[in-house]
């Protein structure tokens, strides 16, 4: 079963997922291609995080950075081993509502032009492409998403 927990970037368990998408990233782009937002500059900049555990193991993760006129998902990930469970889906559904609440009608994100699964994920869950927003160069590798809610609803 999986269960949704706020969490926050301090906590060891959670700043060990970090490093496994902080890896899984750099993989496959150049650090300067990489938009890898620390635990510290997460705290600072007041994201709230969710965390989906299973048996107990954190295994997948998400935050949302509040921005002018809109929120920003950022740090999604969930561990390979737990991934086609529905458990990204459940963590971006959370983080949605957060927005929501917090009076958002757009939420953005931004993800890398290889990581395919991902984008099909985003699309799946009504997301689509824009060409810029903050501070995201246009570059071959920045896929930029967004998805609007009519009547602040998710």
């Amino acid at each position: 079963m999986i269960t949704l927990n706020i969490i926050s970037p301090s906590e060891p368990e959670v700043q060990d997922l970090i490093i496994k998408l902080n890896t899984f990233n750099l993989s496959l782009y150049s650090p300067e291609d990489c938009h890898l937002e620390s635990p510290e500059q997460l705290t600072k900049n007041k994201a709230a995080m969710v965390g989906a555990y299973l048996g107990g193991r954190l295994t997948g993760m998400g935050a949302l950075k509040q921005m002018d006129g809109y929120a920003e998902v950022k740090r999604m990930f969930v561990d390979s081993e737990q991934r086609g469970k529905g458990i990204a889906e459940k963590i971006l559904q959370a983080l949605e509502e957060i927005a929501a609440k917090n009076g958002n009608s757009i939420v953005r994100l931004e993800t890398g032009s290889k990581h395919t699964a991902a984008i099909k994920f985003y699309t799946r869950m009504g997301y689509y492409r824009i060409t810029q927003f903050g501070d995201y160069p246009i570059n071959h590798v920045s896929v930029l998403m967004e998805k609007v809610f009519t009547n602040n609803t998710t």
